[in-house]
């Protein structure tokens, strides 16, 4: 199948790299088992299939979500081998400073992928 997310993957990026401290900073709240996690989820949408970027642009026309459409290639691989440093430094980010240099480093993580996916419909 083909990927249906590259345009989401690409404005979830530039989303990632524009927070800032300050934004982050508004929306922490200790009182959060994950405030960071609950942080992430208001800024961007982050760890719901139902508010992901990604997730909401690999549905089909149904609406139902469709990991194989996404730049990850399968059930849930946003959060498994290589994405999940990643993914678990947004979730346990232990600060606002650790939540943006850990956005900053999955969006980095989100480039590499789809440079990876170009290349591949290169050859």
């Amino acid at each position: 199948m083909r990927v249906k997310n590259y345009k989401q993957a690409e404005e979830l990026v530039n989303r990632y790299r524009s927070v800032s401290l300050e934004e982050i900073e508004k929306v922490w709240n200790e009182e959060y088992h994950y405030p960071a996690r609950e942080a992430a989820h208001s800024l961007t949408g982050f760890s719901q299939t139902d508010t992901c970027t990604l997730c909401l642009g690999a549905r089909t026309k149904s609406q139902k979500h469709r990991c194989e459409l996404c730049i990850y290639d399968g059930f849930l691989n946003c959060l498994n081998d290589d994405g999940e440093s990643t993914y678990q430094a947004i979730k346990h980010a232990g600060s606002p400073i650790s939540l943006l240099v850990a956005f900053k480093n999955r969006a980095d993580y989100i480039v590499q992928v789809l440079n990876k996916k170009r290349r591949k419909q290169i050859v």
